[in-house]
């Protein structure tokens, strides 16, 4: 658990994720609001605080860089996640930081080239991994670590099936949120897909339709189960 952290970033940051997946308000105005938030968060005094704040934020914009095909730009981002989460790590473990390092490398592991992914691909799954050891209630660790499984190739031991278990078993979760139902039902909607289960997979693809019918993500994602 985090000692010091304030109701008023919770919600601003979780607002600022749900912007980015409803895609309702545009590239500039959302890069203005968070490039605001960041600011803000770099004014925090608890470094703890700080640390853990501004490597969400920093997380936001990346993915916000990724869907509009600036990947160098995204890289930066998620290297200072990387480097916010660990240094958060330095001051105190708790599953969202560990969750947050995943989702950080996680991002670079896509974004960036084999020798990458060779050096630090299981570093991914062991943040996740460890996420749910200190806090198994941690649906955004379950998403990171089924992303893993359905990310990786079956010889550094990625496997769709254990991933699509993982996913389950978290949309079932009594208390996910809106924005982890939609995270869960696009990520089961591409597994399905690697399965060859197609009904499936469109199944869920509506299921995040009707979260957020805007969602570039989610539009990707058709495009890659040839849905769009």
């Amino acid at each position: 658990m985090l000692l010091s952290i304030k109701p008023a970033p919770f919600h601003e940051v979780n607002e600022a994720e749900e912007l980015l997946a409803r895609n309702e308000i545009g590239f500039t105005a959302l890069n203005s609001h968070l490039l605001d938030m960041r600011s803000n968060a770099a004014r925090i005094v608890h470094r703890l605080d700080r640390s853990y704040w501004l490597g969400r934020i920093e997380m936001i914009l990346g993915m916000q860089q990724v869907l509009a095909s600036q990947t160098g730009t995204a890289i930066r981002h998620f290297r200072a996640a990387r480097h916010f989460a660990l240094d958060t790590l330095e001051q105190q473990e708790f599953s969202d930081a560990w969750r947050l390092l995943s989702d950080a490398v996680g991002q670079l592991l896509l974004a960036r080239g084999p020798l990458f992914q060779f050096m630090y691909g299981m570093r991914a799954r062991d943040a996740a991994l460890r996420a749910l050891d200190l806090d198994f209630s941690n649906i955004r660790a379950h998403i990171a670590a089924a992303g893993w499984y359905l990310n990786a190739p079956s010889f550094a031991g990625g496997d769709v099936g254990y991933a699509v278990d993982i996913l389950e078993q978290a949309g079932g979760a009594v208390d996910i949120s809106r924005l982890e139902q939609f995270l869960v039902c696009s990520l089961l909607s591409y597994a399905y897909y690697e399965s060859d289960e197609s009904d499936y997979a469109i199944e869920f693809y509506t299921r995040a339709a009707n979260l957020y019918p805007k969602s570039l993500w989610l539009r990707n994602i058709g495009r890659s189960i040839e849905l769009e």
